[in-house]
């Protein structure tokens, strides 16, 4: 678990960036590795994190899994965009 003081460090470190695509939404900080052997304190390190976003952390533990999501994400605001385009041209 990272501490506040880390995740600031790291987030302004990364310019408050996704790493892996370059979004400013929805961001989290990914600890490329992790020493089980050392407690909390000794383990935060900020050379061993990088910021990432919500759809990239996902990426990286289950890729295939987080396509799926990606996917149906698109689909969806594709369906809301026809929705809302639909309506609106009634209103």
């Amino acid at each position: 678990m990272l501490n506040k003081r880390l995740r600031k460090l790291v987030l302004r470190r990364d310019r408050y960036r996704c790493q892996d695509c370059g979004s400013t939404k929805d961001l989290h900080i990914h600890e490329l590795w992790y020493e089980e052997s050392k407690d909390d304190y000794e383990a935060e390190n900020p050379d061993r994190c990088k910021t990432v976003c919500v759809w990239c952390h996902a990426y990286i533990y289950h890729p295939y899994k987080a396509m799926e999501i990606i996917n149906w994400h698109f689909e969806m605001e594709t369906m809301k965009k026809a929705f809302l385009t639909k309506w609106n041209d009634r209103w």
